[in-house]
């Protein structure tokens, strides 16, 4: 995303976003209430008199809207933003009017908005990173899963099965092994964009045994490993396993799912170990937010897009007050388990500086 104007003194910003990535980070830091300004086009009729109908044009123009509802489609790669136009195209006396604006790659937007400093630390991430992901490939010695991972959720995962525990088995380990190897490379050849970074998990030795043979059979894709992981499995389970584990973070830790993934499992762990330096729901959240004892604050998505205007309203009020006193705001995306986890726990959490009861 590039960053073409900021004027935060009047809560503007201008932004190009250039991929998919960059729209779900719009997509996070824009909400009903906002104002947003863009090109769009809309049909409209030419003002004259004539006995039979006239048929409606589509003409550009731009407008600000005032935002009452986003979506971000992801089969048509565009964030779709539904409000009411508050000014623009004075000509065709649109204001007032309903509208709905595609934003797009290539397609700047102007912001209006009162900005949180976790919402313009992300656009500076997105402007910083770019697009980030990496292939992991679990693998053991019965399965093997390869999925790519961006910032915001896990893509198509394959999962491939070796013969060792089924019929084809008849005791040539190391032929059945080779086969099963090459078709686990295969699948990465599939799916694989050149120079994204892989990651191998999975127990010490299949893992390895794999690594030698990538390296070996395809030395460019064995160039892009970028780190071994343990996981106690291979396949889609042992994929799972590592995003719960929060064991990519220290290797792919700048991807936004890792670190969401992590901080989530973090606050499950805290919960089940009976550390009370914890809560969530929104009511025991807004307690512990008057008493200044947020240290971190986690709100799904979802919870915060559908609330109604007046729980919004408290909701992000506390999000500016936590972040007064020091504390951390993060939006944790329902795309992917970690988010569907803290949806489940009221869509809200938060750790605590010190512990209430």
């Amino acid at each position: 995303m590039k960053v073409l104007r900021r004027d935060l003194k009047r809560g503007l910003l201008n932004v190009l976003p250039e991929n998919y990535d960059d729209l779900w980070h719009l997509y996070n830091v824009i909400f009903p209430g906002d104002k947003i300004r863009a090109a769009t086009t809309r049909k409209v009729k030419p003002e004259v008199e004539l006995a039979r109908p006239i048929k409606g044009k589509r003409v550009s123009m731009t407008v600000w809207l005032d935002v009452e509802s986003v979506k971000l489609d992801k089969a048509t790669n565009r964030l779709r933003v539904h409000g009411t136009i508050l000014e623009g195209a004075e000509k065709w006396e649109v204001r007032g009017l309903h509208h709905t604006i595609n934003v797009i790659p290539g397609k700047t937007v102007t912001i209006a908005k009162r900005w949180l400093k976790s919402q313009l630390a992300r656009i500076r991430e997105a402007a910083r990173r770019g697009v980030f992901s990496a292939y992991v490939v679990a693998i053991d010695d019965e399965r093997c899963g390869v999925a790519s991972i961006s910032n915001y959720n896990i893509g198509r995962m394959t999962d491939i099965r070796s013969d060792l525990s089924g019929k084809m088995y008849k005791g040539d380990r190391k032929a059945v092994i080779g086969r099963f190897f090459k078709r686990s490379l295969d699948a990465l050849r599939r799916d694989y964009k050149r120079g994204i970074p892989i990651v191998v998990v999975g127990p010490v030795f299949p893992r390895r045994e794999f690594v030698l043979y990538l390296k070996e059979k395809d030395p460019e894709l064995g160039s892009n490993i970028l780190g071994e992981r343990w996981a106690g499995s291979g396949g889609k389970s042992g994929i799972r396993e590592v995003l719960r584990s929060g064991a990519l973070d220290k290797v792919v830790g700048h991807i936004r799912l890792v670190k969401e993934s992590t901080v989530v499992n973090e606050l499950l762990a805290r919960m089940g170990s009976g550390i009370h330096k914890v809560t969530y729901g929104l009511d025991q959240v807004i307690k512990a937010s008057s008493y200044g004892a947020v240290e971190q604050l986690l709100v799904a998505d979802k919870f915060l897009r559908e609330a109604s205007d007046e729980d919004r309203n408290e909701i992000e009020e506390m999000m500016r007050d936590v972040e007064k006193r020091r504390g951390a705001v993060t939006i944790i995306s329902t795309e992917h388990e970690a988010g569907q986890k803290l949806l489940n726990l009221g869509g809200i959490a938060a750790f605590l500086r010190f512990a209430l009861e």
